[in-house]
């Protein structure tokens, strides 16, 4: 199994070949003559799935940190003046 998880890029080919053959048998499917690939494609399947299994979860949270970082050094406020909404009935409601 450890060898289809590292390197990145032969990781990234598997699971893309993976997802390829899932695809191609779904679409064959009501039709019959799909019964006999359903072993193989649950083989494919089940090693994504275990491929998918063994990684990591990213750590997002230095991105996640800098974007807003960047959204509070770049965005303004504006103060709203006048009320959206004149009374509880629809029609109160104006265009902008």
């Amino acid at each position: 199994m450890g060898t289809l998880v590292v390197p990145d890029e032969r990781r990234r080919e598997f699971l893309r070949f993976a997802g390829d053959v899932t695809k191609a048998y779904k679409a064959l499917l009501p039709d019959e003559r799909a019964a006999p690939y359903l072993r193989k494609v649950a083989v494919m399947h089940t090693l994504a799935e275990s491929v998918g299994a063994k990684l990591e979860p990213a750590d997002i949270a230095a991105v996640s940190a800098r974007i807003a970082a960047l959204l509070d050094e770049n965005l303004e406020g504006v103060a709203i003046l006048t009320p959206i909404v004149d009374g509880d009935t629809p029609e109160g409601r104006r265009r902008c």
